[in-house]
């Protein structure tokens, strides 16, 4: 895999690809600075909006850190581009996680 640093350099490359956002993202999750990992998780999914694992991966951190509001947003993006993609393991994951959310939160809307 590579490092932050080569990451870094190959967004300079091609500052709008997707997939480096998304690797760019775990690497940020790994270094612990979930705030850059969320940003790259955003940029990941406005490049490619039917970016299934980065709208999961940015709904998951999100959850993480107790913001419901943008995991169940995140959630519902990666139902979104997972259906279209016809990612069935993503899209049954995510209404599942987001299904516990809204148990959590006392909500009653099905996924």
């Amino acid at each position: 895999m590579p490092t932050l640093t080569q990451l870094l350099d190959i967004l300079e490359l091609d500052p709008e690809d997707p997939v480096t956002h998304f690797s760019l993202a775990g690497a940020y999750r790994t270094a612990g600075e979930k705030e850059k990992a969320l940003e790259h998780y955003r940029l990941a999914t406005r490049f490619k909006p039917d970016y299934s694992a980065a709208w999961f991966e940015m709904a998951r951190m999100a959850e993480e850190q107790g913001d419901v509001p943008v995991a169940m947003e995140a959630y519902a993006g990666a139902m979104t581009a997972s259906s279209r993609a016809g990612d069935d393991h993503i899209l049954n994951a995510a209404r599942v996680r987001m299904r516990r959310l809204e148990r959590r939160q006392g909500g009653s809307k099905q996924a």
